[in-house]
């Protein structure tokens, strides 16, 4: 049988973890209305990053590459899909597909958007749902 003050303690122990509980959940809620808050929420919840493939084909004359983004699902229609590109500045531009069929590919031309692709940059192809953007270095893709 246990004493009064083993009781006490247990329930204290209890009690404490109780606590913790709530406010954990309390800085959670505060947390989730940030934006950042929501984007890492948003982040979190994201099923996977996008079905694609990326590849760079260079431009014949002049200096820069065509984006080449295929869906790679035998499946999954993709919609809303965006290509992005950011340079070593942090200056970027975006591109929209809207949609991509499975297996389906399309050549963009960034200097339709007024941009080149370079080494030191960034490729991000987001799609609408629940898909994270997929972030390819363009150091890797002009190496293959």
């Amino acid at each position: 049988m246990r004493t009064n003050v083993e009781r006490r303690r247990g329930e204290g122990e209890v009690g404490c973890f109780i606590v913790l509980l709530v406010v954990g959940a309390i800085i959670l809620f505060l947390v989730s209305k940030t934006p950042q808050g929501q984007q890492a929420f948003k982040q979190a919840a994201a099923a996977v990053q996008p079905p694609v493939q990326v590849r760079l084909t260079p431009f014949l004359v002049f200096k820069g590459y065509y984006v080449v983004v295929t869906n790679t699902s035998s499946s999954t229609t993709l919609t809303g899909v965006t290509v992005t590109y950011t340079g070593a500045s942090g200056n970027s531009r975006s591109q929209t597909i809207g949609t991509l069929n499975p297996g389906e590919t399309k050549e963009l031309d960034p200097s339709d958007v007024k941009w080149t692709v370079e080494k030191q940059e960034t490729i991000s192809v987001s799609a609408a749902g629940n898909y994270i953007p997929k972030v390819l270095e363009t150091n890797v893709l002009i190496d293959k």
